[in-house]
């Protein structure tokens, strides 16, 4: 039986990923979308306007997603790894082990637990629905008649 200190020390290290990679979500999701728009507001303007800010801006809007798609999985899986050390140390659900995934360890998180998890998170959607917006309005911008330029 794994003793209570080693429990509570997996349960910190789990935390302590939780946060990393929220982290690192939020700061790189941010860059991205913010490089995408100014890229695409860069080729609006007249005396810049190159082909290549097109290129790194859908680069960008691409990117981010991506990148927010891969740290909301991390994020969720040391969440559900950490709810697990948190059930043994409540007593809900006492270990034998602390090898994941073995007889008396701690249930290893399946796909379909982490795509629920990050389900849950509204900002996942909102980040989808913002840049198919983005490139929407970009790629359609002549067709929409208050985004065309005069």
């Amino acid at each position: 039986k794994p003793s209570d200190e080693n429990v509570r020390a997996l349960y910190k290290e789990h935390s302590d990923e939780v946060r990393h990679f929220s982290s690192v979500r939020s700061a790189l999701t941010t860059f991205l979308v913010t490089a995408a728009l100014t890229s695409f507001a860069a080729y609006f303007n007249k005396s810049i306007h190159h082909p290549f800010l097109i290129f790194a801006g859908t680069l960008f809007a691409i990117a981010a997603p991506v990148v927010s798609y891969i740290f909301s999985a991390r994020t969720t899986e040391a969440w559900l790894r950490r709810r697990a050390m948190w059930k043994h140390l409540t007593g809900e659900t006492p270990l034998t082990t602390l090898k994941e995934g073995a007889p008396g360890g701690p249930p290893k998180p399946s796909k379909a637990e982490i795509r629920d998890g990050m389900s849950d998170d509204s900002t996942n959607l909102l980040l989808i629905v913002s840049i198919v917006l983005i490139l929407a309005g970009f790629y359609l911008r002549s067709y929409i008649p208050f985004l065309d330029a005069p």
